[in-house]
């Protein structure tokens, strides 16, 4: 699922690096999978705000269901996983990020009917 998601967003993927991720992950708390056979997962950082350190936020790291397992509600319930942790860890905020190239307008539209707002675009241009 990693190289899958790497691959939607137009990222190179290394198996190692992504493992480092997924234990530290895994370590921390903020990972978290769907389905069996597994087609969903899910991964969250929670740290101190950059522009309040008297504040905590989490980030979405990643946030893939597997395009035969999409509107079966393991979207929803990774969502929901991620923010009870997030709540659970003291966060102020969660922030989720939606692959344009991966139904974005969608995506958008599922988090603004959750009660997310848009903050800000990323662009990413490979040098």
């Amino acid at each position: 699922m990693g190289r899958a998601f790497a691959a939607a967003a137009g990222l190179d993927a290394d198996d190692e690096s992504m493992l480092v991720t997924l234990r530290s992950l895994m370590d921390g708390g903020g990972l978290f999978v769907t389905g069996s056979p597994l087609h969903g997962m899910a991964g969250v950082l929670v740290y101190r705000a950059y522009f309040n350190a008297a504040q905590v936020s989490a980030q979405e790291l990643f946030w893939w269901v597997d395009e035969d397992a999409r509107r079966s509600g393991a979207g929803r319930s990774l969502l929901t996983a991620i923010e009870a942790y997030a709540r659970e860890a003291g966060a102020h905020t969660l922030t989720m990020i939606a692959l344009d190239d991966v139904d974005g307008e969608r995506v958008g539209a599922f988090y603004r009917s959750e009660g997310y707002r848009p903050l800000e675009r990323n662009f990413v241009k490979v040098l």
